[in-house]
């Protein structure tokens, strides 16, 4: 998973994909389980594309979209924010995630 800083954030997200970009840190057990995941779950789709925000060291987009918990994972769909979710995905949740 590409991770991904404010000068890239705009291009990430502006695709003909679904975007999920998860804000995670370093330090997050919960996000480094769920990293892998939303690896796997992209792996098997080619209309789909994820990416991370390290909180740390990207304060400004922490801040543009509220972060006060992580992880929190963020679904744009043609360039707009569609929904977020905050904590632990299987795939049967990032399914119905995706699918709104």
């Amino acid at each position: 998973m590409k991770v991904i800083t404010k000068g890239e954030f705009q291009n990430a997200v502006n695709s003909n994909k679904t975007v999920i970009v998860q804000f995670s840190a370093d330090w997050c057990g919960p996000c480094k389980r769920l990293s892998p995941v939303l690896e796997n779950f992209a792996n098997d789709r080619d209309d789909l594309s994820v990416f991370k925000v390290d909180v740390e060291h990207s304060q400004v987009l922490a801040e543009r979209f509220e972060i006060k918990s992580i992880p929190k994972v963020v679904l744009f769909k043609n360039g707009s924010q569609v929904s977020e979710s905050i904590g632990m995905m299987n795939e049967e949740k990032l399914e119905k995630f995706i699918a709104q």
